[in-house]
């Protein structure tokens, strides 16, 4: 069979984050296995030789990645790419494609949104995977004319064709065994190794304009197809699992089907997952909880309640709070994210939102700068327009932007480390921390992000 290299590439200034059409740098010193990389895997391997390099993961560099594919000769190489890292990456998939004398096919946040651009500005690159769960992907590599869910090269003609539209999916079981697993780990994370799982959904049904998942073609994942993949991580002894749906409680029927399905297989893992609050209730978190829950993500975004309407975000303050309250009384630690200099934010509300952050109750705050995300409709109002080589490093809220619409960059910068000293700096705050300790990965991890955080912070 011919040889496919699914291919994170790597990233020496940093920990580059890529996946599920989003990229970011670490803020701390933490990654996870790369959902589209395992998906493919699975939709992979009873067709080609397939073969895994996650060089973020293991810390591998430029040119020992490039001499690892030219030594593995593969016919085909499908690479993870991101607005930060974009000219990076671009420039050693080039230098691949010659070495190695492989077919190069890239999916990721600019290669899903600004396809077509991408393959113009980048004369090598030979198709662009808009949908990392469609099984048009073995066709495409397999040179068949008539293909999906994929924008390709063919001679000086770029071709979009049609995405599919399925109201649900499934994909055989990816190759976990392929990832460095024992690599992957999250700054709460209480066992190693660990892995990721799409158990629910494909894009997001909601309409936050600061966000892109809503551009991907919405559906569920065949309940049983999902059980499957769980019994097999189970099988594999793996303590620990990153349910990677942007919103795992969108419906809480599935999330109760899927739930009941761990309890009753007696599924031997902890798991985390994304959720909203206004689609998790007591019972639902109890249920949760009791099939191994042990952290959600909320998005909360602004503690200003006039912003978070203009965001079409959907939640109110209210049911923040008492949702966070919910969550610990069934032992549900919870991580909320915040956006920083959204469109209609000044320092005051800012700072509002610093404070609503630190007295919420979340046990884990992630503070994130704006930046008009390709994909996103608040990009179109706000955005720098079109898509442009030079401008899509600047897209990373994870650190001081270098782009702002509504207060100065480095201001900006300076309140989101005031921010992050505000929340995790308080004593009792850090005296809980270590009280809340289980395992000794968990120590390990706090220690190591916990320095991290310090080091980019002051």
């Amino acid at each position: 069979m011919e040889k496919v290299l699914l291919f994170n590439p790597p990233y020496e200034k940093d920990i580059v984050l890529r996946d599920y059409a989003c990229s970011e740098k670490s803020k701390a010193d933490y990654n996870w296995p790369p959902i589209d990389l395992l998906a493919m895997s699975g939709l992979l391997k009873d067709h080609f030789d397939v073969h895994v390099l996650d060089s973020v993961a293991i810390g591998q560099g430029r040119q020992e990645a490039i001499e690892y594919v030219k030594k593995l000769a593969p016919k085909h190489v499908i690479s993870l790419t991101g607005s930060v890292s974009l000219k990076g990456d671009m420039a050693l998939l080039e230098e691949v494609k010659r070495q190695a004398g492989c077919s190069v096919y890239v999916t990721g946040d600019v290669p899903v949104f600004e396809s077509a651009e991408l393959l113009k500005y980048f004369g090598f690159i030979d198709a662009a995977i808009l949908d990392f769960t469609s099984p048009g992907i073995v066709p495409l590599l397999n040179g068949e004319k008539n293909l999906q869910d994929v924008i390709v090269r063919r001679g000086k003609k770029i071709i979009q064709f049609e995405q599919s539209k399925r109201a649900s999916f499934e994909y055989p079981i990816p190759m976990h065994e392929k990832f460095p697993l024992d690599k992957y780990s999250l700054p709460f994370s209480r066992y190693s190794p660990m892995t990721s799982v799409l158990t629910n959904v494909f894009g997001c049904p909601y309409k936050c304009t600061f966000c892109s998942s809503n551009k991907l073609a919405f559906k569920y994942r065949k309940i049983e197809n999902v059980m499957e993949e769980l019994e097999h991580v189970n099988s594999m002894g793996l303590k620990e699992v990153y349910f990677r749906d942007f919103t795992f409680t969108v419906n809480e029927n599935r999330v109760r089907d899927i739930c009941n399905g761990m309890i009753e297989r007696k599924l031997d893992f902890i798991w985390w997952c994304e959720g909203r609050f206004d689609n998790v209730n007591e019972e639902l978190l109890k249920l949760m909880a009791k099939a191994g829950c042990y952290l959600i993500f909320f998005g909360v975004e602004s503690g200003v309640q006039s912003i978070l309407d203009k965001t079409n975000k959907g939640i109110t303050l209210n049911d923040v709070e008492k949702k966070l309250k919910l969550c610990s009384k069934y032992g549900i630690e919870t991580l909320c994210s915040y956006i920083l200099g959204l469109p209609w934010d000044t320092e005051q509300t800012i700072n509002e939102t610093i404070e609503f952050a630190a007295n919420s109750g979340c046990d884990y705050a992630s503070f994130n700068t704006y930046v008009p995300r390709y994909g996103s409709s608040l990009r179109e109002i706000v955005g720098p327009g079109k898509f442009d080589v030079s401008e899509a490093e600047k897209l990373d809220s994870s650190e001081e932007p270098s782009i702002s619409v509504s207060i100065d960059s480095e201001r900006l910068g300076a309140l989101r480390k005031k921010a992050i000293r505000r929340f995790y700096m308080r004593p009792g705050y850090i005296a809980k921390r270590f009280f809340r300790l289980r395992t000794s990965h968990q120590f390990e991890t706090l220690i190591k992000n916990g320095l991290a955080v310090l080091k980019r912070t002051f």
